[in-house]
């Protein structure tokens, strides 16, 4: 089956904040000029033949990460306007080969090898990809169990997603690009199921969505390390039923990964509620310390660490700069803000 139509022509405003909206997962930014383009697609002003055109002839000198944000975004709002789908191993990969032609050189292809990924939610450990020489019978026995109870979904609904969409993910069947293609694949399933779905969670909460995966794929039980499904139940609940469960990145910090570190919740007066909504804790016995100019802070490597202060800009968190170091906050007041975190969450 055809991943999508070469007539199509135009995207829906929410299919467009989707696919721009999950480029975040990789840390990801479309162009302005792409997000213009988009709207004016919306609005049926200028055709997919019009951005695409635009973006061939970018020259040379067009940094490859922005090519490939603004690539994929538009490759994703027109797979996503196609009703097409098929529940099989061939159409996932078919998505991967569409979006990633020309970006990777193994795009639509399993991938060959190992590999890890060090993901900053764990401290840095990454996920059990499943070994490559597994792979194909990995994928065949998740789509065959899903093929066979496919229409026992009225009860289990977010449940069985959550069950399929992890399966694939942690999988990892491709070199690069998995989590934007497993996210794309899940949309055109719920589509094809006739279920009704909230657009605005891959719009906005993209980078919360590849973090539940993190969460609910990775385990340790050797050291007291269990996986954690509520995150992305609480990502399908809010985009399947409706919810409105809180997705807050911060929220999927594995805290029992990172040592000496503590979470608390605290919140602060209406001078800062639409800055701050989250706040990582990070406090031990052994750092502190009566030198005020001492502070405990993360470096840009995500390690946790003691310097000193180069200066400090006074106000009621006390945030810290420290040679090279992003931001530090004091040890004796030991908070992180949220923005810092979104950075790499």
């Amino acid at each position: 089956m055809s991943t999508y139509q070469n007539d199509v022509l135009y995207a829906s405003k929410e299919i467009w904040d989707m696919a721009i909206g999950l480029q975040d997962v990789d840390n990801l930014t479309v162009s302005d000029k792409v997000k213009k383009l988009a709207k004016e697609n919306a609005e049926k002003k200028c055709d997919f033949a019009t951005i695409e055109k635009f973006l061939s002839e970018q020259d040379d000198t067009y940094y490859i990460r922005d090519r490939e944000a603004n690539v994929v975004a538009c490759r994703i709002a027109k797979l996503l306007t196609c009703d097409n789908f098929s529940l099989s191993i061939d159409f996932l990969k078919s998505i991967h080969k569409k979006l990633f032609k020309d970006i990777y050189d193994s795009a639509g292809e399993i991938r060959s090898y190992n590999i890890n990924k060090e993901e900053p939610v764990l401290n840095n450990r990454t996920v059990e990809y499943a070994d490559f020489r597994k792979i194909k019978s990995l994928l065949k026995f998740d789509f065959n169990t899903e093929i066979e109870n496919k229409n026992i979904f009225e009860k289990n609904v977010v449940r069985k997603i959550c069950s399929f969409t992890k399966n694939i993910w942690s999988t990892h069947p491709f070199s690069e690009g998995n989590t934007r293609t497993v996210a794309v694949f899940i949309i055109k399933y719920i589509k094809s199921l006739g279920i009704d779905f909230d657009t605005s969670c891959f719009a906005e909460h993209s980078r919360y969505f590849r973090n539940a995966l993190v969460r609910t794929s990775f385990s340790d039980y050797t050291h007291g390390f269990p996986e954690n499904t509520k995150f992305l139940k609480k990502f399908f609940e809010n985009m399947i039923l409706g919810n409105k469960n809180k997705l807050v990145n911060i929220d999927l910090v594995y805290f029992e990964l990172f040592p000496y570190i503590q979470k608390y919740n605290k919140k602060f007066d209406n001078l800062y509620t639409n800055l701050i909504r989250e706040f990582l804790s990070l406090y031990t016995s052994e750092n502190r310390c009566e030198d005020n100019n001492t502070v405990l802070c993360i470096d840009r490597d995500h390690k946790l660490v003691i310097t000193k202060m180069e200066y400090v800009e006074s106000d009621q968190t006390v945030l810290v700069k420290a040679s090279d170091n992003f931001v530090i906050i004091r040890d004796r007041i030991p908070l992180i803000i949220e923005n810092y975190f979104n950075n790499w969450l």
